[in-house]
Protein backbone atom coordinates (compact mmCIF):
# COMPACT_ATOMS: atom_id res chain seq x y z
CA UNK A 1 0.00 0.00 0.00
CA UNK A 2 1.33 3.53 -0.67
CA UNK A 3 2.84 5.85 2.02
CA UNK A 4 2.00 2.17 4.82
CA UNK A 5 5.89 1.87 5.42
CA UNK A 6 6.56 5.57 5.65
CA UNK A 7 3.82 6.20 8.09
CA UNK A 8 4.49 3.79 9.93
CA UNK A 9 8.21 4.75 10.28
CA UNK A 10 6.92 8.04 11.19
CA UNK A 11 4.76 6.97 13.48
CA UNK A 12 7.51 4.63 15.24
CA UNK A 13 4.53 1.64 14.12
CA UNK A 14 5.37 -1.85 12.96
CA UNK A 15 4.41 -2.46 9.51
CA UNK A 16 1.43 -4.27 10.01
CA UNK A 17 0.68 -7.19 7.87
CA UNK A 18 -2.22 -7.49 5.39
CA UNK A 19 -5.15 -8.70 6.85
CA UNK A 20 -7.20 -11.30 4.98
CA UNK A 21 -9.67 -8.45 3.73
CA UNK A 22 -6.57 -6.83 1.85
CA UNK A 23 -6.69 -4.33 5.35
CA UNK A 24 -4.32 -2.77 7.68
CA UNK A 25 -4.81 -2.50 11.16
CA UNK A 26 -3.04 0.84 12.58
CA UNK A 27 -3.40 1.10 16.28
CA UNK A 28 -3.24 4.23 16.66
CA UNK A 29 -5.93 5.14 18.83
CA UNK A 30 -6.32 3.18 22.26
CA UNK A 31 -9.52 0.52 21.43
CA UNK A 32 -10.20 2.40 18.07
CA UNK A 33 -7.70 1.09 15.29
CA UNK A 34 -7.85 2.89 12.48
CA UNK A 35 -8.33 0.42 8.86
CA UNK A 36 -6.80 1.31 5.85
CA UNK A 37 -7.91 -0.18 2.74
CA UNK A 38 -7.05 0.99 -0.52
CA UNK A 39 -9.82 1.33 -2.82
CA UNK A 40 -9.10 -0.21 -6.77
CA UNK A 41 -8.73 2.01 -10.09
CA UNK A 42 -9.67 4.44 -10.85
CA UNK A 43 -10.10 5.78 -7.18
CA UNK A 44 -6.18 5.84 -6.50
CA UNK A 45 -7.47 6.38 -2.60
CA UNK A 46 -7.31 4.63 0.78
CA UNK A 47 -10.36 4.33 2.87
CA UNK A 48 -10.12 4.98 6.29
CA UNK A 49 -12.43 3.52 8.84
CA UNK A 50 -12.77 2.96 12.89
CA UNK A 51 -15.07 1.52 15.07
CA UNK A 52 -15.85 4.32 17.80
CA UNK A 53 -18.39 2.20 20.15
CA UNK A 54 -20.04 -1.84 19.79
CA UNK A 55 -22.76 -2.64 21.31
CA UNK A 56 -23.96 1.08 21.96
CA UNK A 57 -27.75 1.81 23.02
CA UNK A 58 -28.83 3.97 20.54
CA UNK A 59 -30.80 6.88 22.23
CA UNK A 60 -32.41 9.73 20.78
CA UNK A 61 -30.23 12.55 22.06
CA UNK A 62 -27.03 10.35 20.78
CA UNK A 63 -28.63 9.70 17.54
CA UNK A 64 -29.60 13.50 17.22
CA UNK A 65 -25.85 14.31 18.12
CA UNK A 66 -24.28 12.30 15.77
CA UNK A 67 -26.96 13.48 13.02
CA UNK A 68 -25.64 16.93 14.21
CA UNK A 69 -22.29 15.94 13.39
CA UNK A 70 -22.89 14.79 10.14
CA UNK A 71 -24.75 17.49 8.80
CA UNK A 72 -22.01 19.42 6.35
CA UNK A 73 -19.07 17.24 7.96
CA UNK A 74 -19.08 20.06 10.88
CA UNK A 75 -18.31 17.90 13.40
CA UNK A 76 -16.26 15.36 11.68
CA UNK A 77 -13.42 17.16 9.57
CA UNK A 78 -14.74 15.54 6.45
CA UNK A 79 -15.28 11.94 7.91
CA UNK A 80 -18.90 10.41 7.92
CA UNK A 81 -20.77 8.86 10.93
CA UNK A 82 -22.59 5.53 10.40
CA UNK A 83 -24.31 3.01 12.64
CA UNK A 84 -24.83 -0.71 11.62
CA UNK A 85 -28.26 -1.73 12.30
CA UNK A 86 -26.96 -5.50 13.79
CA UNK A 87 -24.39 -4.74 16.31
CA UNK A 88 -25.30 -1.32 17.14
CA UNK A 89 -21.76 -0.04 15.92
CA UNK A 90 -20.78 3.39 15.34
CA UNK A 91 -18.17 3.49 12.82
CA UNK A 92 -16.50 6.51 11.14
CA UNK A 93 -15.20 6.92 7.36
CA UNK A 94 -13.30 8.80 5.29
CA UNK A 95 -11.38 8.62 2.02
CA UNK A 96 -7.92 10.11 0.89
CA UNK A 97 -7.09 10.59 -2.62
CA UNK A 98 -3.18 9.68 -2.94
CA UNK A 99 -2.31 12.57 -4.25
CA UNK A 100 1.55 13.18 -1.79
CA UNK A 101 2.42 11.92 1.32
CA UNK A 102 1.69 15.02 2.91
CA UNK A 103 -1.87 15.05 2.27
CA UNK A 104 -2.19 11.91 3.02
CA UNK A 105 -0.33 12.18 6.46
CA UNK A 106 -2.57 15.14 7.31
CA UNK A 107 -5.72 13.51 6.56
CA UNK A 108 -4.78 10.58 8.53
CA UNK A 109 -3.77 12.68 11.63
CA UNK A 110 -7.24 14.32 11.24
CA UNK A 111 -8.87 11.11 11.09
CA UNK A 112 -7.06 10.02 14.09
CA UNK A 113 -8.12 13.06 16.24
CA UNK A 114 -11.52 13.14 15.07
CA UNK A 115 -11.71 8.86 16.03
CA UNK A 116 -10.13 10.08 19.46
CA UNK A 117 -12.64 12.94 20.02
CA UNK A 118 -15.60 11.08 18.86
CA UNK A 119 -14.69 7.90 20.80
CA UNK A 120 -14.84 10.31 24.13
CA UNK A 121 -17.59 12.19 23.04
CA UNK A 122 -19.81 8.85 22.98
CA UNK A 123 -19.07 7.91 26.06
CA UNK A 124 -19.69 10.74 27.69
CA UNK A 125 -22.83 11.02 25.78
CA UNK A 126 -23.72 7.51 26.93
CA UNK A 127 -22.22 8.27 30.91
CA UNK A 128 -24.20 11.56 30.96
CA UNK A 129 -27.64 10.61 29.50
CA UNK A 130 -30.11 13.72 29.71
CA UNK A 131 -33.10 12.34 31.48
CA UNK A 132 -35.92 11.88 28.92
CA UNK A 133 -39.26 12.93 30.96
CA UNK A 134 -41.26 10.51 29.36
CA UNK A 135 -39.75 7.85 31.35
CA UNK A 136 -41.14 9.77 34.74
Amino acid sequence: MKFLKKICGLCQLPLPPKNPDSTYTLPLIENAPIILKELPPPHDSIAMSSALATGVPLNEPLLTRLLEANLFFQGTLGSVISITQTKNTITLYKECKLNSFEIFKNTLEDFANITEYWQKEIKKYLHNQPHDRRDT
